[in-house]
């Protein structure tokens, strides 16, 4: 039935008979499942309702008052029919593109229903796939359809359901019900729609209605032959086939107006422009091509089908991204056209990561994502990327700095060897965006920077548009034009895992001056103004202890407090560190001094005078009993063996440059690293002489690789130059910076963390922002977190079993479990 919301809403009120009655529990679960689906290509519920009503009924020879229940389920308006009405229509066979835009389709549908709800429809056939006016499919009739829990791939049942002629051989053999059950409705669907005909499907009659010249006819053939497979084991997941569909039309040919002539696009996604200077009209659709199909199943589907079907690739691409170029139209036709080139080795260097964006919706609430690009070509790479509809920008963008080309387009430069992260931002809104986006990306290499700001000019003007002309005008240029599709989706809310928050309200965060953490225990030592120490549980925000650390009163310090120039209201402790192994922790003075406690009984185990400046870092050998001291201004590094009454056992000239920073490698433990406020310095600790100089890097820290490379990650020591934005990756053997990072929207990077033993990086940006990437060679930016106070420090504890991140803020300490299973994505 046909009903209306308001004055001009549409409705379809569906009124269940009595054949469709089920339990009250079945009817609220088959709700249940209904509510949660949202997608594009699915009938959206919009409500439901029951009532009962007292009715005199004959009942056993008897007249008898019963309750009689009538339920309403309430869908959205679909004003095209059903997919059943479209193929028996006889003109539909002239539009290829709408026939293989209902197949996209109701593959998405499914996809979505499988991998993002655990659903299985159970009665997938054209009376049940709607069409829109745009003749867009939505998969309708969830009555059989049954949920899968988690870690559940099949259920039996005795009660055979659905239609005869798509339903699976073993749902009808032995009761089987799989998401394979839908793929062989699926596939019995797509052959109905090829054939043009409700018939059974014949075979041998494709040839007659379809040009098996066409790319998209041979993938949709074999998708279809291979979904039909008897033996479900064979048949390929709806995974395979959108990688199946999305592979192939990359070797689709897109025509685009160069000269005035009208557009002639082959492919359904290609939305047509209104005007040719339209800087939104979009020619190029990638995706990335299919991992490879059993090959079982290539063998079942090979027997089916002819030589021209069997020549068709299902290798998986080694890259996102294909290089296109400009070739003529052919005879008889003007103008050029774009054609993809495939994954090639440039390709290979270049990487856009991910190319799904998954939203978890929250109404009115702020949803970032992050997205990378990286390009480890030695040439830069200037990147463009724009939605492929120009309403995405009113409800998802790009937070960065830049360069922006349109409502909601981009164009950055990257340097060779480097890698770019931006943050992609859902805005506040109820409801839900109702499409997916999607967003062109295109990767453009050229040999220097200066065809690139040529390139850029040009578009500024908007006398480009991202076509064949764009294209072309690279080519003149000398440089290649790479391109992939991320898509933008909404998926269900995911489990919100807090952050723990160290906050003991009788604990006064101004007065904090040093933190450490301990390895093991969830202790956090604290140096607090007068000479105060402490140890607190983070987990129960409860102090384990407290020392107050004496001052020694020299012969001078007591001289020059007599004269008024010093007084202990100026002595502070600084920089308390753990000796877990000893069960100490170790501390420096305003006076020089470096003094052991044990943290167990509160005893001093030691003190020694180590500099005549106050003693500001300290830094603890990871397995043997040597101790780093340094100051901010002396230029002198002390190595001190404690095993050995102290003993002095070397020290290192930083030439005028006092240190901020001291750490040992996480592989060579003789080695360690000072870093000043221009340079960073590496030292073999029997040698006065350093190793290697980075020049004009500071904040250093050593990155842990899964190879025996020894990098090191800094920042640029001029936050007035270009690279402001940046921080560097150094190959120690050779002095050299082999990467960059940069990022948009978090602000300049000012400080960077690297846990000892994984691959994994933090930095922290002047917007209150600390990013993590996965720092193997892809460099990936994965995780985004966004502060409401000031940053201070950061620093990671734990293992690949238990790993967090320490932020330190002005007042609080913010503790971050890492999912490692998020940072650490596969390649």
């Amino acid at each position: 039935m046909q009903g209306f919301i308001g004055r001009s809403g549409k409705v379809a009120v569906k009124k269940l008979s009595k054949t469709d009655e089920v339990s009250e529990g079945q009817f609220k679960d088959e709700l249940k499942c209904l509510i949660r689906v949202k997608h594009k290509n699915i009938v959206r519920l919009l409500g439901y309702c029951w009532e009962t009503q007292e009715k005199v009924v004959k009942f056993n020879g008897m007249y008898v008052l019963a309750d009689v229940r009538r339920r309403f389920l309430c869908f959205e308006y679909v004003p095209n029919g059903s997919l059943h009405d479209y193929i028996k229509d006889k003109f539909h066979g002239r539009e290829w593109d709408t026939c293989y835009q209902i197949i996209e389709g109701i593959c998405h549908g499914l996809y979505y229903l499988h991998n993002e709800e655990c659903i299985s429809h159970l009665d997938l056939k054209p009376e049940n796939i709607l069409l829109d006016a745009d003749k867009v499919p939505k998969i309708t009739d969830f009555g059989l359809s049954r949920h899968f829990g988690i870690g559940q791939s099949r259920i039996i049942t005795e009660t055979i359901r659905g239609t005869l002629g798509y339903t699976a051989p073993e749902y009808l053999d032995k009761g089987e019900l799989s998401f394979k059950s839908d793929i062989f409705s699926l596939g019995i669907t797509i052959l109905k729609l090829l054939k043009g005909s409700t018939d059974p499907p014949d075979l041998q009659s494709w040839h007659q209605s379809l040009d098996l010249d066409c790319p998209q006819v041979k993938t949709c053939i074999k998708i279809a032959l291979l979904c039909v497979d008897n033996d479900q084991r064979k048949r390929p997941t709806i995974r395979n086939i959108i990688e199946m569909l999305n592979g192939k039309e990359t070797m689709i040919e897109m025509v685009s107006t160069v000269n005035g002539n009208s557009r002639n696009n082959s492919g359904p996604s290609i939305k047509k422009a209104k005007s040719v200077n339209d800087a939104h009209s979009m020619d190029i659709y990638v995706a990335p091509l299919p991992q490879r199909i059993t090959t079982e199943a290539n063998s079942s589907a090979s027997d089916l089908v002819d030589d021209q079907v069997q020549s068709m690739s299902l290798l998986a691409a080694p890259s996102p991204l294909q290089r296109v170029t400009v070739v003529p139209k052919g005879s008889g036709e003007t103008g050029t056209q774009i054609r993809s080139l495939g994954s090639t080795e440039i390709s290979k260097l270049l990487d856009v990561h991910p190319l799904e964006l998954r939203f978890p919706f929250e109404p009115y609430k702020l949803i970032e994502r992050p997205m990378t690009l990286t390009n480890r070509t030695d040439h830069p790479v200037g990147f463009w990327i724009i939605p492929t509809n120009p309403d995405t920008s009113s409800h998802i963008h790009f937070q960065s700095y830049f360069l922006w080309r349109g409502p909601s387009c981009c164009f950055q430069i990257m340097e060779p060897n480097s890698t770019w992260g931006a943050v992609m931002t859902m805005k506040q809104c109820e409801p839900p965006p109702w499409d997916t986006c999607k967003f062109e990306v295109l990767m453009i290499v050229m040999s220097s920077e200066e065809p690139l700001k040529h390139l850029e000019e040009y578009l500024t003007s908007r006398k480009l548009n991202m076509d064949s002309s764009l294209v072309k005008r690279v080519e003149e240029l000398g440089g290649e034009v790479h391109r992939a599709m991320v898509k933008a989706v909404i998926c269900d809310p995911e489990a919100v895992l807090h952050n723990q928050k160290f906050k003991p309200p009788m604990l006064d965060f101004r007065h904090i001056r040093y933190v450490d953490v301990h390895p093991t225990e969830p202790w956090i030592l604290m140096a607090q103004d007068g000479g105060h120490v402490s140890i607190w549980n983070y987990q129960t925000q409860e102090r384990v202890m407290k020392l107050e650390v004496t001052r020694v009163h020299t012969p001078a310090t007591l001289s020059r407090w007599a004269r008024g120039s010093t007084s202990d209201h100026w002595w502070f402790v600084f920089c308390p560190k753990f000796i877990a192994r000893e069960q100490w922790f170790a501390a420096g003075d305003t006076d020089g001094w470096v003094r052991v406690y044990s943290y167990t009984t509160m005893d001093k185990v030691m003190e020694f005078k180590a500099h005549d400046e106050p003693v500001c870092l300290l830094c603890v050998h990871p397995t043997r009993p040597l101790l780093l001291t340094a100051t901010y201004n002396d230029e002198w590094i002390k190595l001190w063996d404690w095993s050995k009454n102290r003993k002095f056992e070397n020290k290192f000239n930083t030439q005028r440059h006092g240190s901020e920073r001291l750490m040992w490698h996480p592989r060579d433990t003789n080695i360690f690293a000072s870093v000043s406020t221009s340079n960073v310095k590496v030292w073999e600790i029997r040698s006065s002489h350093p190793t290697a100089t980075l020049k004009g890097a500071k904040k250093g820290c050593y990155l842990y690789t899964e190879s025996n490379r020894h990098l090191m990650v800094t920042l640029t020591s001029d936050w007035r130059t270009s690279e402001k934005d940046t921080s560097q990756i150094w190959d120690l053997q050779t002095e050299e910076c082999v990467h960059k990072l940069g990022l948009s929207g978090s602000g300049i990077i000012d400080d960077i963390a690297c846990h000892p033993t994984l691959p994994i990086l933090a930095t922290r940006g002047t917007a209150r922002t600390v990013c993590l990437w996965d720092a193997r060679p892809t460099y990936r930016l994965q995780k985004i977190i966004r502060l409401k106070d000031t940053v201070k420090g950061m620093e990671f504890i734990g293992t690949e079993n238990s790993t967090r991140l320490f932020v330190f803020l002005d007042r609080e300490v913010t503790i971050v479990k890492i999912d490692l299973g998020t940072v650490r994505t596969n390649t």
